[in-house]
């Protein structure tokens, strides 16, 4: 089934209660018909003892939030980095939380973005504590006799599962998913062992990825003292720059005194640039013809913090796409996002 059609014939097996564009996309009926054609099917109810989304937004204030709180607030934010974030951002005290009567959610819960271009997903780990649901989070509860949490994101962070959620959200000024729709989306279902195997997995590269957010992050801070930063960043946005600091950059944005004194820091220190140290740089391609099984094509949102997100959750390309040899990167290559959030950057593994 090609994923550019603009109409399809869809099996009545293969209709929900939605009849709906992106319900019916052919990206999404090929999902569902790949999850019935695996054998044992459920749907996401079967597997929890509880699926709700957080409190309306107009519960809880911006006043009510507090970063010294005991209580993580969970955000969608919390879960777009391939995972649960090792700093959640917001947090409440345990006294707003009687008081808005809001409940705890204990670890395991498997976690969605209500709301959003993205339907991330993640399991809420352990080392997270006390935590609620945000307004714009949906959390299901899995009952762990009959499921494994890990497993289940690890599906839907999959092409397959991804293709599910986003053929579950109602399109309006701000996709949605809602807490029904979710409950009936289809999850192959495999014996628990299996789950718990793969789940494992999951586990696991849980625990590298706190292992290696810490270790990152104690890099930096060896480079930045090193380097004897922080410096004093002039916030002004104007200034004279001397004519022999002009490079063949005719713009202002490099000369601005901020950027220019972080210049002028590296320059007190042995220095290199990427051409002097044999760095070829090349650009990406652009292609917009998307399909269940193909190529997968790295997008800017692949790149998360300072690492790659899963290679199954990339999209996929058709295998014909015309994509040259200098664009396929390869091991221990550094990507970086040149267009957006300028300065994101990850290592291939």
């Amino acid at each position: 089934m090609k994923g550019n059609s603009s109409a399809v014939w869809v099996p009545p097996r293969l209709l929900g209660s939605r009849l709906d564009g992106n319900f019916n996309h052919p990206m999404a009926i090929a999902a569902r018909a790949k999850i019935l054609q695996r054998g044992s099917v459920k749907v996401l109810e079967e597997l929890t003892r509880k699926i709700a989304c957080g409190p309306f937004g107009s519960t809880l204030t911006a006043s009510e939030h507090d970063p010294n709180g005991a209580i993580v607030l969970i955000q969608p934010t919390d879960i777009s980095d391939g995972g649960f974030t090792t700093k959640p951002g917001w947090k409440i005290t345990e006294t707003t939380l009687r008081e808005k009567e809001l409940p705890l959610y204990p670890s395991g819960t498997l976690l969605f973005a209500r709301k959003g271009i993205y339907p991330h997903c993640a399991v809420l780990p352990d080392r997270v504590g006390k935590a609620t649901l945000g307004s714009s989070m949906i959390g299901a509860v899995v009952d762990n006799k009959v499921a494994d949490s890990y497993y289940l994101e690890a599906f839907f962070r999959g092409v397959t599962g991804q293709q599910v959620l986003f053929s579950l959200q109602m399109i309006t000024a701000s996709p949605t998913i809602g807490t029904s729709e979710l409950a009936e989306a289809l999850i192959p279902y495999a014996d628990l062992s299996i789950q718990r195997a793969i789940g494992n997995k999951v586990r696991a590269a849980e625990s590298l990825r706190t292992d290696a957010e810490r270790n990152i992050k104690s890099a930096i801070r060896e480079i930045e003292n090193a380097l004897k930063w922080p410096i004093n960043l002039d916030p002004a946005q104007c200034t004279f720059t001397d004519a022999d600091a002009l490079t063949w950059r005719v713009d202002p944005l490099p000369y601005l005194p901020r950027y220019a004194a972080v210049r002028t820091l590296i320059d007190q220190h042995p220095a290199k640039s990427f051409r002097e140290m044999g760095v070829i740089a090349v650009n990406g391609c652009e292609i917009r013809s998307f399909v269940p099984e193909g190529r997968p094509y790295l997008l800017v949102g692949d790149l998360q913090g300072w690492h790659l997100r899963p290679s199954n959750e990339w999209v996929q390309i058709p295998q014909t796409s015309p994509v040259p040899k200098r664009a396929e990167p390869e091991e221990g290559d550094l990507l970086c996002v040149r267009t957006g959030p300028v300065g994101r950057c990850a290592i291939t593994g």
